[in-house]
């Protein structure tokens, strides 16, 4: 529609004297040279010599070439042979054309809003919508109008370019849900302009499909792992009350195992307030699934130290939120009262984030924001070892598989695990497994961490802090005893 459009208005924009027919050369020759023939007599002007150049290149786009304007356009552009005041005048012409055409798409689209019935009327919220605002557009799909507020429709796009099934996404045509018919792309380019120019809206996901020149596939295989972000922030603000605490609760249990002094824990009484704790904790727990579904090792590590790090400065701020207050009557006696520890600190994603960029560009940024924090509490390393049953298998072996043959292991690289690999030991009454504790890059120790707390650590603890490791049971000391 729209190039045979572009065609009539070649033709009378040159003043042809009749509207010649596309034909294909190599299936007809005979016609083909009587064609040339007929528009040779009919169009040729010997008074212009570059108008006729100029004439003849959309003859030719019209009746030989199958290809869009734009393609003609940056043909006749990069032309080597073609003379710059011949390209000039074309340039000039196309202009002229492309006026005339989107005057005639104007004045068409106008005809349609005056003669087409109003199919919607209103928004989501059944509120009537005003087709004179700049926050609305109008759409017309079988002969008919459909009225969207740009809020709306751009909700619509997002929850269809983020959609997914546990997680792996899978982008879905963006279709019009009154009719469910799909979106042709100059509908999305006008959804597009209008809310790039006329709002103050700011909507990513649909910045990267335009980018992507509106195709599900490029966006897909480009942004996968920011619209997989988006996919699990609208999971996490979706999910009802009840269920957002239940996964509250489990988040706060696997922290709760990273650290070996239980005054350190996060205890949430059964009658604290789920308001007060959906408030304190959803940030939390957002980051949490950004860190359980990190695609990349870097992003995994880079998440878990920001969420380890703000977790510290959670407890440290209040250690004893969630707790209910008792009061004693008497010496018998105690009552429940309606008082809750729920003072807390906000959760903040740019806690490794500070100005030195701006006196200096070359400085480095620490290789864990959590090193900023270790020293607070006995809580075991999150660089080399998988926390919170996140991240990639592989990696947990990364340190025995460098050094298995690089040099003899000492007493201080065996930790137990019940889980993970194991070795013969010298009692023959019992079955020791061990797992090699990872090293530095350089091969020397890691180093060592003093407590800020003056808290009475075992030796097998030290052990812990030496190695950067982690295990919540058994340890095995130099000498071979067994603490449990």
């Amino acid at each position: 529609m729209c190039k045979a459009l572009f065609k009539k208005i070649i033709f009378n924009f040159y003043k042809c004297k009749k509207e010649y027919q596309y034909i294909n050369i190599g299936d007809d020759f005979e016609k083909y040279i009587k064609l040339e023939e007929e528009i040779l007599i009919n169009e040729y002007d010997v008074n212009s010599h570059h108008n006729n150049f100029v004439k003849r290149f959309y003859i030719d786009f019209c009746v030989y070439k199958h290809i869009t304007k734009f393609e003609l356009y940056k043909e006749i552009l990069d032309a080597p042979f073609t003379r710059n005041d011949t390209k000039s005048i074309f340039e000039e012409n196309f202009r002229k054309i492309q006026k005339i055409y989107f005057a005639l798409i104007k004045f068409r689209e106008i005809v349609k809003q005056k003669i087409y019935p109003k199919q919607i009327t209103f928004d989501i919220k059944m509120a009537e919508i005003d087709p004179t605002s700049k926050h609305s557009i109008i759409i017309c799909q079988n002969k008919k109008l459909y009225y969207f507020t740009i809020c709306d429709i751009l909700n619509m796009i997002e929850h269809n370019l983020t959609s997914g099934d546990f997680f792996f996404i899978s982008p879905r045509f963006v279709k019009n849900p009154y009719n469910n018919m799909v979106f042709s792309k100059s509908t999305l380019y006008n959804i597009y302009f209008k809310y790039k120019f006329n709002t103050m809206y700011q909507n990513n996901t649909f910045d990267y499909f335009f980018e992507c020149n509106f195709d599900i596939t490029s966006i897909k295989n480009t942004h996968y792992s920011y619209l997989l972000k988006r996919n699990i922030k609208h999971y996490v603000d979706n999910l009802c009350q009840q269920e957002l605490v239940i996964e509250i609760k489990k988040m706060i249990g696997c922290v709760n195992r990273l650290f070996t002094i239980k005054t350190n824990h996060i205890n949430i009484n059964d009658k604290f307030p789920n308001t007060t704790l959906i408030q304190a904790f959803k940030p939390f727990y957002l980051h949490f699934m950004q860190v359980k579904y990190s695609l990349t090792y870097h992003e995994y590590f880079q998440k878990l130290s920001i969420f380890k790090a703000n977790i510290i400065n959670f407890i440290e701020y209040n250690p004893t939120f969630g707790r209910v207050i008792i009061r004693s009557r008497d010496h018998n006696n105690f009552i429940s009262s309606h008082e809750y520890h729920d003072k807390y600190i906000f959760f903040n994603p740019n806690i490794n984030v500070d100005n030195e960029f701006l006196t200096s560009h070359y400085m480095e940024k620490p290789h864990s924001v959590f090193h900023m924090y270790e020293n607070k509490f006995i809580c075991q390393n999150i660089i080399y070892n998988r926390i919170l049953e996140l991240g990639p298998h592989s990696y947990k072996y990364s340190g025995f598989l460098n050094h298995r043959y690089d040099r003899s292991p000492s007493p201080h690289d065996y930790i137990y695990d019940s889980d993970e690999m194991s070795i013969d030991s010298d009692d023959e009454t019992e079955d020791i497994q061990f797992r090699f504790a990872p090293q530095t890059p350089d091969d020397s120790p890691p180093r060592s961490r003093v407590p800020s707390l003056d808290l009475n650590v075992t030796q097998s603890a030290e052990i812990i802090e030496n190695n950067d490791i982690i295990d919540d049971d058994v340890i095995v000391d130099i000498s071979g005893n067994v603490d449990s």
